[in-house]
């Protein structure tokens, strides 16, 4: 972005702020309001002294000395921080509490794309995060492509866990802005994470892979392992049980695994190791879980149900109803001592079964949903009860 098209979007943030239309600004200048509107989109050459008494129409003083090339290297830095996955927070902080030196300078709107970052990653659910996000809409048309790309990239990262549809929307919107080096490549990672949670698997893994293909020209290797995971998980999804294993196998060989992220690649071997009827494999990967993990309980009681250690299944259910307060993994667990003490004929069981159905769908994950609905149908059919079986049918 040049420096023009950077000011521009510095000037219609705090006319914005001001409450100020463009006709506003113009009269208090006295320029044309043809003349602001190009000052604004950056496509009119324009010196220090007419920034100077643009800002002092909008009462901020404007300080055109200041040597920003520290500051943004230092923006740059954090922006390559999430590209890489390798956050450092306090850096961050540090940086952050500049910021207000540099508000009035062309280097602004670079810090307000990383602030967006930072917040949608780590504060989601604040109201703050919700409105930065309606406050840099606002300006998004005065950024160049490849940032506009990167902000309706993360956007869609916002709605990931609130709208599927929306988050889509913003995904796709960012794709045919271009292909960008350091932008399409986490972008393509996201539709392939977007495209998993609603069970397109054909589309994850084509995002997936054209991924990990941008991130290995650009040797991001630490995403490329995060890549690889989704890869598998998508083969284990598909049932392609015996190249997922081989994925995940290769993974925990890779010199990023590490106790941050074995519990996935150990959770994902057991998951895959059960499937295919392996249990004793399937019984190794579920002890080097650790206890408070997804599933830890779920795995490790229906291992030794398959193992016919039924004492030791009912013993770790109770366990783990104790000890989880997961609500979704409790029903599991709940549906499993059901099973294993033979009253799949109770009102209890059936009641149990709906809940966690009702809660899969809100979990987002296609398999387990599919599980559930299994169950559901099995139990409608001892029950002759047809109607509602056809009603499952229609919610696929």
């Amino acid at each position: 972005m040049m420096k023009n098209a950077q000011m521009g979007i510095v000037i219609r943030k705090l006319r914005i702020e001001k409450g100020m239309t463009i006709t506003d600004l113009a009269k208090r200048v006295n320029y044309s309001r043809t003349y602001i509107s190009r000052l604004e989109s950056g496509t009119i050459e324009t010196n220090a002294e007419t920034y100077e008494e643009v800002f002092r129409a909008l009462d901020i003083t404007y300080d055109g000395d200041k040597d920003e090339r520290g500051y943004e290297e230092k923006l740059d830095i954090i922006f390559d921080m999430f590209l890489h996955n390798e956050v450092d927070e306090s850096y961050i902080n540090k940086t952050f509490q500049d910021s207000s030196k540099y508000k009035c300078s062309s280097v602004y709107p670079k810090f307000m794309m990383i602030n967006l970052i930072y917040k949608i990653l780590y504060f989601p659910r604040t109201e703050e995060t919700k409105n930065h996000i309606v406050e840099i809409e606002k300006i998004l048309n005065l950024y160049n492509s490849k940032e506009q790309q990167i902000i309706n990239d993360y956007i869609g990262v916002y709605y990931f866990d609130r709208e599927n549809d929306k988050s889509l929307l913003y995904f796709e919107k960012a794709l045919k802005l271009g292909d960008f080096s350091q932008s399409t490549c986490l972008l393509h990672f996201h539709l392939g994470m977007i495209y998993l949670k609603t069970a397109n698997l054909c589309k994850s893994l084509e995002h997936c892979k054209i991924a990990y293909e941008k991130f290995s020209n650009e040797l991001n290797y630490k995403r490329m392992f995060y890549t690889r995971i989704n890869i598998g998980i998508i083969h284990s999804k598909n049932g392609d049980l015996e190249e997922a294993l081989v994925i995940f196998k290769n993974l925990e060989s890779d010199k990023y695994f590490s106790n941050s992220n074995s519990n996935i690649i150990n959770t994902n071997l057991c998951w895959i190791n059960i499937k295919l009827k392996r249990y004793n494999d399937a019984l190794v990967y579920a002890e080097k879980s650790e206890k408070n993990f997804t599933d830890y309980y779920f795995h490790l009681s229906y291992i030794y149900s398959k193992l016919g250690n039924i004492e030791k299944s009912l013993s770790v259910i109770d366990n783990g109803q104790r000890n989880s307060e997961n609500l979704f993994q409790n029903k599991k667990l709940e549906i499993l001592k059901l099973i294993l003490m033979k009253k799949q004929k109770t009102n209890t069981y059936i009641k149990t079964i709906t809940e966690a159905y009702d809660l899969s769908k809100i979990q987002g994950d296609s398999e387990t949903i599919q599980i559930m609905r299994n169950l559901l149908v099995d139990h409608y059919k001892s029950k002759r009860a047809y109607k509602a079986i056809a009603k499952l049918f229609v919610e696929c």
